[in-house]
């Protein structure tokens, strides 16, 4: 007669449906707590991004004016500084980036439409020594718009060339336009 196996009995393992409900009521509450700020941290990261790519752009024209002993500047394309940038060469030595003959180093892009760019100048200029043409310190706020409080970063440009950037918590959803 074959030997009978006896299975041993085993005892249910796993999650009831009381347990499992109650998990995915937590997982819900820490969504909807997390999405605001994440949202939130999305917007300044956005921001930032957007700011550095016009640092980018005046520490390229610092250097080139530099590296080339002449004037260099970043300009605003004819739409204004949504519409995109250029790295200028000043090529006919009038300290401005304007002339049909100006040597266009490097061009960037129109803003996402979340952003605003303000300034009160459409051309920022660096001098052979690497500071600013002109006496004044300049800035430019980048800033994204439509929200209740807006995500804004400053950049300054002293009359030395050397730039800075910091969050500018004064600007508000309704400032950024």
């Amino acid at each position: 007669m074959p030997r009978q196996s006896r299975q041993p009995e085993s005892t249910a393992r796993g999650f009831t449906l009381l347990e499992l409900m109650f998990t995915i009521a937590v997982a819900a509450i820490l969504m909807v707590i997390a999405i605001p700020s994440f949202t939130h941290v999305m917007a300044s990261t956005d921001a930032a991004q957007t700011s550095n790519s016009l640092v980018s752009a005046m520490h390229l024209a610092r250097t080139t004016a530099v590296n080339n002993g002449r004037v260099a500047c970043v300009t605003a394309n004819a739409s204004g500084w949504a519409s995109g940038w250029d790295v200028k060469l000043d090529m006919d030595g009038d300290s401005a980036c304007g002339a049909a003959t100006d040597t266009v180093v490097r061009s960037y892009g129109a803003l996402d439409s979340r952003f605003h760019l303000s300034s009160a100048t459409s051309e920022i200029a660096f001098t052979s020594t690497g500071a600013l043409v002109g006496a004044s310190d300049t800035s430019v706020t980048v800033c994204r718009t439509g929200d209740h409080k807006a995500q804004a970063v400053k950049i300054t440009v002293r009359s030395s060339g050397t730039l800075s950037s910091y969050r500018d918590d004064s600007v508000t959803g309704a400032t950024c336009s």
